[in-house]
């Protein structure tokens, strides 16, 4: 029957999904007693969620309906849309609904980057419509939208994958907001890593209660109060200087670096070689010079020279 294949609580009822229908139970002390069942559904139900007596259903064929509660446990499908997204992009792996916003993820599909991903977005003023389609993976594999939760007027997305800085797989949480003048969603905030270091994989599920935000990550939670502004996040170094983690280079080349420990290297640009002051807006900090070397400070990262360019094989010192 698919009994149970999804549920959602939304205070003392409980739904429950099946492979024809949604069943409603409700809590009467310790237990849940059979209460009514929403029956001529488009197909199976993918994933579920009820909450504020509204309710979300995606389907495998890419298709979303959303219902409201029309008095008792009667509820009436209020809006479909269809061909949005399919079973192997993740569609409806994760999906959220308060009185006014609703989203679906779809964290595998493919924008700019192999599985970048992203989220379809919906808005109700007079009625339900579908506003737009948000993605924000800086890179392949960001899975933008794996970690998803409705709030307030509010969306915060995780992107576990993203690459932050110079470190990979960091992963972010992003605020959207709804503009009702605009009738758009709007990035307002980006959190990071409490302690920002590669493979962190921060966002993949998610939790608002309040003004606090509660994410996951591979080493544990991070939480967050959302009334404070989030953390620097560094900008990405622009082309044609770009910097990398050191990954096949002998470390004799490099000198330490950045306050998280990693070593980085640059790659120059090819063919014209200039000097390193030429790019990535190279200052010299002269106060933590060391005897017989200069550092320099790139976008906020401080690298020693002399640097071996793997490139060419040139030295700069």
């Amino acid at each position: 029957s698919g009994f149970g294949y999804n549920a959602s609580i939304d205070g003392n009822c409980l739904y429950v999904s099946t492979v024809s229908s949604v069943e409603i139970y409700q809590r009467n002390n310790y237990n849940w007693l059979f209460a009514s069942r929403l029956n001529n559904l488009s197909g199976i139900p993918y994933n579920i969620k009820f909450n504020q007596q509204n309710g979300i259903i995606a389907y495998s064929d890419g298709s979303v309906r959303i219902f409201e509660n029309q008095g008792g446990f009667n509820y009436a499908n209020v809006f479909t849309l269809t061909g949005l997204g399919i079973v192997s992009e993740g569609f409806g792996n994760k999906l959220d609904i308060s009185s006014n916003i609703a989203a679906v993820n779809s964290p595998y599909k493919t924008i700019a980057y192999t599985n970048d991903g992203g989220v379809y977005t919906f808005y109700k003023d007079s009625k339900w419509k579908y506003v737009q389609f948000l993605s924000g993976g800086n890179n392949f594999n960001a899975n933008y939208g794996l970690g998803l939760k409705v709030y307030d007027n509010s969306i915060a997305i995780g992107a576990p994958g993203n690459t932050v800085g110079f470190n990979k797989d960091s992963g972010v949480v992003d605020i959207y907001s709804y503009v009702p003048e605009n009738e758009q969603f709007y990035l307002e905030k980006t959190y990071t890593p409490i302690n920002l270091n590669p493979n962190v994989y921060l966002g993949s599920d998610l939790d608002v209660q309040g003004s606090i935000l509660i994410s996951r990550s591979y080493n544990g939670i991070n939480v967050y109060n959302l009334d404070c502004p989030p953390a620097f996040v560094p900008p990405i170094v622009i082309p044609p200087c770009t910097i990398q983690l050191l990954s096949n280079i002998s470390s004799q080349y490099l000198k330490k670096i950045d306050q998280s420990g990693y070593v980085l290297t640059i790659q120059c640009p090819k063919p014209t070689i200039q000097p390193l002051s030429a790019y990535c807006s190279l200052q010299t900090i002269s106060s933590f010079s060391v005897p017989g070397e200069t550092i320099y400070s790139i976008n906020g990262y401080s690298i020693l020279s002399p640097i071996f360019c793997p490139l060419t094989g040139v030295f700069y010192s």
